[in-house]
């Protein structure tokens, strides 16, 4: 084993909870054999009440999971948190963190001992995040994350801040409460770094204030929250926008974010993901909060207006909303909708798509709603027109347009759903239209319990009609399920997929079981003649020429040229030098290749 150094003096390791952890970590530095050599050598420097300790956090340091050492020092990565939790009448300290990350600059790994810990106090408090001393520089190092709240008779509210020297990546989000009633949050966030160059900077700034009670409108439309946002070197991240709107729900926190202060970190790691620091890219957009419904409030909305801008060219266009719906009020909800719709142009694609997804809601409380809806333009390759709501036909991207696969989210079937103790109910439907099929599908569920015995049943279908050329894609399923305690009674299901009529197939699985004893049987059977599809050609020379013949000249004068001109009966059949003669015909694209 490597000669290990002798510490001399107190100050050579940090003494926390009399546990010498920098014995531990420098002496990993000087290792070259496996780290239960250090244990040999730590109870040989260590007292016993320390090596009682010590044993305890070794045993944590050899679960892979919780350390990764990696080779010999060069490589070795430590990585190592103290859960704490020890509160003191003013201090709370949360966890305790060192690790020999590798500095950027010099590349070199540097051992650090990191502090997470929280004051409080009557009037508010402060939580600091990563703080303590890099024992291989000699500096303190200084809070990545310190939020502070405070309470007052006039103001309260409260703040965050990130601080990330080495990274050069700033960002603060404040809020304040105005006597109750004007609300507003900052969100600010600066980087220094970047790998575009020393000297690129980027910066993005929100703001946004509520107010209560809100600013009546009249018509009874009230002004509940304005904002804004700006963003300098940053692009907006269109696909981001389409991903928080279909699975996170949370829209509303790129304009009124609920409760900022808690949901600093996260809200900020979201800006960074939809507004991602980008050279020659600016974001600007105002957004804003509205209630209808008088003091009833039955419709609260907000709605954002987000533009990117290249330096020389626009880059998107995104219209985001969020609506609540409770009827016939807070109180006694016997509708409650929340609804997000996004509306993206991008222009660099070439595609306009409105999408919108329905969360959260329910019937009298009782009977829950959900589902998306699409409504998709590309006008660009591939171009196409689509609209849905609950999803596609289950064979529709494989079989028939695999490629708008690509362009289009992930969506779920508009749901209606009852449930009690003994009985269970659910209906999925969906309708879609595209340029050349027409599609449309629904599927029942039933729950019965009673007495120890369990009845469940399903039935549903899915239809496919294509156009051109013409075909239907239908399919059928059913399935039954008697049960008594657990133990299957009766079971019985089909499953047909037919398609035609240029040759009809039927396809599918039956099965039948009774007590647990049964069969399945597979069927694939064709009808019919298949006719080879034929494509009729059409010559565009002939049908231009045709189309020019069938049709009038229009002949356009500006309006400027009969001021003060009296016409004669020999002139009225004459034209003008500047007027225009016009030919319309609309089957035929010109100045393009076909």
């Amino acid at each position: 084993m490597t000669n290990l150094p002798k510490f001399e003096k107190p100050s050579d390791y940090l003494d926390f909870g009399k546990i010498s952890d920098y014995v531990l970590i420098k002496s990993v530095k000087y290792l070259n054999s496996e780290v239960k050599d250090l244990q040999k050598y730590c109870e040989k420097q260590l007292n016993e009440e320390d090596r009682n300790i010590l044993e305890d956090i070794l045993a944590s340091l050899l679960d892979e999971t919780n350390l990764q050492v990696l080779g010999k020092y060069d490589e070795i990565s430590i990585n190592y948190t103290f859960n704490i939790n020890k509160k003191y009448p003013i201090l709370t300290i949360k966890s305790f963190t060192f690790n020999n990350n590798k500095d950027k600059d010099t590349g070199k790994r540097q051992f650090r001992a990191l502090f997470h810990t929280t004051t409080e106090a009557k009037i508010g408090g402060t939580t600091a995040q990563e703080f303590g001393y890099n024992f291989s520089t000699g500096q303190f190092i200084y809070p990545k994350g310190v939020g502070i709240s405070f309470i007052g008779t006039i103001l309260d509210g409260g703040g965050y801040l990130h601080l990330d020297h080495d990274n050069g990546y700033y960002a603060g989000m404040f809020n304040l409460n105005l006597m109750e009633k004007i609300d507003v949050t900052a969100t600010t966030i600066f980087m220094t770094k970047m790998p575009e160059g020393p000297d690129f900077l980027s910066l993005f700034i929100s703001i946004a204030a509520k107010f209560s009670p809100p600013v009546q409108l009249g018509y009874g439309f009230a002004l509940n929250g304005v904002g804004g946002l700006f963003a300098l070197y940053r692009k907006l991240n269109v696909q981001a926008i389409k991903d928080i709107a279909n699975s996170t729900q949370s829209l509303n926190n790129l304009m009124f974010p609920e409760d900022p202060i808690k949901n600093a970190v996260s809200l900020i790691k979201q800006i960074d993901k939809t507004f991602p620091p980008t050279k020659g890219y600016h974001v600007f957009g105002p957004f804003v909060s509205l209630i209808w419904g008088g003091t009833a409030k039955l419709v609260e909305f907000s709605v954002g207006l987000f533009i990117s801008l290249k330096i020389d060219a626009l880059d998107a266009i995104v219209l985001i909303g969020t609506a609540r719906v409770e009827l016939p009020n807070e109180d006694l909800k016997i509708i409650r909708l929340n609804i997000d719709i996004t509306g993206t142009w991008d222009l660099a694609n070439k595609e306009f798509m409105v999408f919108g997804s329905i969360y959260d809601s329910k019937i009298l409380e009782k009977f829950p709603l959900s589902g998306d809806m699409v409504f998709l333009i590309r006008y660009g390759k591939d171009s196409n027109v689509v609209f849905s709501a609950g999803g596609f036909h289950p064979n529709f991207f494989t079989d028939y347009n695999q490629s708008l696969k690509g362009y289009l989210p992930s969506m779920e079937r508009l749901y209606f759903g009852l449930s009690g103790k003994h009985k269970k109910f659910s209906l999925k439907s969906y309708l879609a239209i595209t340029t050349n099929t027409l599609q449309f599908g629904a599927d029942a569920s039933i729950t019965l319990k009673f007495a120890g015995v369990k009845l469940h049943g399903d039935l549903g279908f899915d239809t496919l009609i294509q156009f051109y050329p013409f075909l239907l894609d239908l399919i059928v399923r059913f399935s039954a399920d008697l049960s008594y305690k657990g133990w299957d009674i009766l079971s019985l299901g089909i499953k047909c997929n037919v398609k035609g009529p240029n040759q009809w197939r039927a396809k599918g699985t039956a099965r039948f079981s009774i007590l647990g004893f049964g069969v399945k049987k597979k069927f694939n059977k064709k009808w019919g003649k298949k006719k080879e599809e034929k494509i009729e050609y059409i010559n565009p020379s002939e049908t231009l020429i045709s189309e020019l013949q069938n049709n009038k000249l229009e002949y356009i004068a500006p309006k400027w040229n009969y001021e003060g001109v009296i016409f004669t009966e020999d002139a009225a059949d004459k034209l003008s030098a500047f007027g225009d003669i016009v030919i319309k015909q609309e089957l035929i694209p010109l100045n393009c290749a076909i």
